[in-house]
């Protein structure tokens, strides 16, 4: 992904602005927002491979899926996954609590305005003792439904962040 131009940038600082200074967004400023973001405006995507999924697939992925039950969206971004598994579920209400984990903490704070129904955690979804934390603070032994977008960018398992590997316990 190349560098934002100036006219890109403007835009991109204008929907910050929104998310920013609006305490309850509506649905099409939410709709707005995840079609009109683009993720390297907060940081280095390539590197982290935080690319996101396209507005319309997150409709599709949660029209043909089963989510149900306590639900974690891994590696969630700023939630589009799980906002639009929310707005599928409108009628059917199969979904008792969507769990977001995100590393990147501004997307973390975005999503929060944007699926403010979700529980927000950030931290690496192969960090076993913050799974551990989630398990235990909702008094299950797992998750029922995991939904992820693919790996857009260069995804290695090879090191999983700055201080444990994920071979810590074995």
């Amino acid at each position: 992904m190349g560098k934002l131009s100036k006219r890109e940038i403007s835009k991109q600082v204008e929907l910050k602005k929104l998310i920013d200074e609006t305490d309850v967004l509506t649905e099409d400023q939410k709709e707005k927002f995840f079609i009109e973001f683009n993720e390297a405006f907060i940081g280095d995507v390539t590197h982290s491979s935080a690319y996101f999924t396209p507005y319309q697939m997150a409709f599709d992925f949660a029209l043909m899926s089963p989510i149900h039950g306590i639900v974690l969206d891994a590696c969630a971004g700023i939630g589009v996954l799980s906002h639009a598994a929310i707005t599928r579920d409108h009628y059917d209400h199969d979904i008792k609590k969507i769990i977001c984990i995100e590393k990147n903490i501004e997307f973390v704070k975005i999503g929060k305005k944007l699926v403010p129904s979700a529980d927000w955690f950030c931290g690496s979804i192969f960090d076993q003792d913050l799974h551990k934390e989630i398990l235990k603070k909702y008094n299950i032994e797992k998750y029922d439904c995991l939904i992820s977008n693919p790996p857009f960018g260069t995804v290695t398992m090879k090191y999983v962040d700055d201080k444990e590997s994920l071979s810590k316990d074995e």
